[in-house]
């Protein structure tokens, strides 16, 4: 019973582990350009529709909560 209990504990993990690594890797983005050493870069929300997301950025999944838009 214990070897039953193992293995199927054994195979559960391995089934999730495998479930999460699909998901992180769909919401993978490009880094950002490097900035040269001094610059600046302004944000600006005035023209941006209220309730959606700012332009230029984005939203992701960072372990295995739902993503802010429910999927």
């Amino acid at each position: 019973m214990k070897v039953f209990v193992i293995l199927v504990s054994a195979l559960t993990w391995v089934f999730l582990e495998s479930r999460a690594g699909r998901h992180s890797s769909s919401y993978a983005s490009q880094p950002a350009p490097q900035q040269a050493a001094g610059a600046s870069f302004t944000y600006n929300f005035d023209s941006d529709a209220m309730g959606a997301m700012p332009a230029k950025f984005h939203s992701a999944r960072t372990e295995k909560g739902p993503t802010p838009n429910g999927q």
